[in-house]
């Protein structure tokens, strides 16, 4: 959960040489990714712009795509997807570390959850 977190982070923020795909992709193709759910969830005048842009079809020019990015930042949609990506994986390190498992391979996967998470946007 904490890759697929950043990985949407990353889908509307995320640099295109890093990423391999187009700033504002997730956007472009309306993907409901889970900063824009968040967003969505707040029931405020964020989500109701965005409900209204996600209603109509036909608005998907480069300029409106960076002001839906922006409300959903705005309404703490990047600000709650990172946050929770990094809760979830420190919950999973402790969980890892109070398992039965070899300390190396306990190692090796948190060292792998954090080069998942910190991922440059």
């Amino acid at each position: 959960m904490a890759f697929q977190l950043v990985d949407d982070v990353l889908g509307i923020w995320g640099d295109p040489q890093a990423t391999g795909k187009p700033v504002l992709s997730d956007l472009r193709s309306r993907k409901n990714s889970l900063p824009v759910s968040y967003a969505l969830s707040r029931h405020d005048h964020y989500s109701l712009e965005l409900t209204a842009w996600l209603a109509d079809r036909d608005c998907a020019d480069e300029a409106r795509l960076w002001v839906i990015a922006a409300l959903v930042e705005a309404a703490g949609g990047r600000d709650w997807a990172e946050k929770e990506a990094r809760r979830r994986l420190d919950r999973s390190e402790r969980l890892l570390r109070d398992a039965d498992v070899v300390p190396a391979v306990v190692d090796e996967l948190v060292a792998l959850g954090r080069f998942i998470v910190s991922r440059e946007s």
